[in-house]
């Protein structure tokens, strides 16, 4: 006790005894005692956040088109490239591409344009080669290409007769511009070319290709 009081209280006063506490010593004591809790664990090291944060989102892509969309989308390229003027004139020369197209008894495929692809384009294919696309442009008018490996020479001169200045588009592919298909002749023109085109490439191989 008197070890206790000498090793405890510092000094006795007027107002009372002053204890000096000492924190405890002995075993017991100590193994009784509550333990400070853990911190509380961190929910990812910063080099795991890190890792996070370079995780792409999701990519969201338009759906895959059908010959609605995919009309629709070049039409407002049109327009937005050459003006609603041309949107008007180039959607009746369309309308009678994909008419003709799909009234070809099914050699003529419409081609969805991938969804990822952000230029509007619309396409048919003959036996998974495209055959005919027809994209907008912005320094040039919208043009039609006859896409397919045959009979190109010829059809490169003939296309060019489809334009007042009698000069091809293009020097290999066969390609005429919209502006020059507005004019009905000029379709029934080209619309006689490529069935050409489709009868040879059908023909029987007993049958004489056409020259």
């Amino acid at each position: 006790m008197f070890g206790w009081f000498r090793k405890n209280v510092r000094k006795i006063g007027i107002f009372g005894v002053e204890v000096e506490f000492q924190p405890p010593t002995d075993p017991a004591v100590l193994a009784a005692s509550p333990k400070p809790a853990d911190p509380p664990a961190a929910s990812a090291t910063p080099k795991a956040e890190a890792a996070l944060r370079l995780v792409s989102p999701p990519v969201v892509t338009r759906p895959t088109g059908s010959v609605a969309v995919d009309k629709a989308a070049v039409l407002a390229q049109v327009e937005e490239c050459e003006g609603a003027a041309a949107r008007a004139d180039y959607e009746r020369v369309l309308d009678d591409l994909i008419a003709w197209s799909e009234g070809q008894g099914g050699l003529l495929t419409f081609s969805p344009n991938p969804a990822k692809n952000t230029q509007a384009i619309l396409k048919y294919r003959f036996r998974g080669s495209v055959f005919w696309d027809m994209w907008p442009q912005k320094r040039t008018p919208a043009k039609f290409t006859y896409e397919y490996d045959f009979d190109r020479e010829r059809l490169v001169a003939e296309f060019a007769k489809l334009s007042p200045n009698g000069r091809p588009v293009s020097p290999i592919l066969p390609s005429v511009s919209f502006r020059d298909l507005v004019p009905v002749a000029a379709r029934d023109r080209l619309k006689q070319l490529l069935g050409e085109a489709l009868e040879n490439l059908t023909r029987p191989p007993s049958g004489k290709i056409r020259v």
